[in-house]
């Protein structure tokens, strides 16, 4: 008797404990969403293919998504808040308002002596453009790399990802 007894509490407890564990992860996929919000606006999902500059431009401008169509391409500014466990970028002088190569420094080039990889908040690890173009140069945009968080320019007929903010 007093093993069934003791059986019969243990198939108890162990079943509160797998629907507590469920409800949990019923909770957490309840709140995710197609739009990720953070304090620098909403981002949509990473376009499921590299794009060209103006595909990508294309492809936010036609976004739909989370009930939301005001998509656009992300500022430089932007796509630098989602950086983190690199702190060298916070010295690079490429902003949204120095667009130029000479605002390139050593500090753009992000945490390439790391032995982390990916320094995305969104755990993304690939090339996203920006909206941004190089000053004197409508040939190249300046692009974030999260695998190792660092700032660059690229042609704007190559191909990267792009997620759009509105």
């Amino acid at each position: 008797m007093m093993k069934i007894l003791i059986l019969l509490i243990l198939v108890v407890v162990f079943s509160a404990c797998v629907s507590s564990k469920n409800i949990e992860i019923e909770e957490k996929a309840s709140t995710i969403a197609p739009v990720i919000k953070s304090s620098t606006g909403n981002w949509s999902e990473k376009a499921p293919k590299e794009l060209t500059w103006t595909e990508a431009a294309q492809y936010c401008a036609n976004l739909k998504e989370g009930g939301y169509s005001e998509w656009r391409l992300p500022t430089i500014s932007e796509l630098r808040s989602l950086i983190e466990s690199c702190s060298q970028t916070e010295k690079c002088n490429v902003t949204d308002k120095c667009k130029s190569r000479d605002c390139f420094n050593d500090y753009c080039l992000g945490c390439i002596s790391s032995s982390i990889y990916g320094y995305s908040v969104l755990d993304d690890k690939e090339r996203l453009w920006s909206d941004a173009f190089m000053s004197n140069d409508d040939k190249s945009v300046w692009v974030l790399d999260y695998f190792n968080g660092s700032l660059m320019f690229y042609s704007k007929d190559e191909l990267n990802f792009v997620r759009c903010v509105r």
